[in-house]
């Protein structure tokens, strides 16, 4: 793994499942997946796991 690559994650809410890397969002934890940036509040999360990569869709 570089440097500059973080490790994915799959974050699970109330609302569903988004794999990407972990990052600062707008107060609340986020994911960059495919180039967006995703919020999700904590009270949301039901599960995170680390995967080795996300399925492109």
């Amino acid at each position: 793994m570089s440097a500059e690559t973080a490790p994915a994650v799959a974050v699970t809410t109330s609302t569903g499942t988004w794999c990407g890397e972990l990052t600062r969002g707008s107060g609340a934890p986020a994911l960059t997946v495919q180039g967006r940036t995703v919020d999700f509040p904590v009270t949301d999360v039901v599960a995170v796991v680390p995967v080795a990569g996300c399925a492109s869709s």
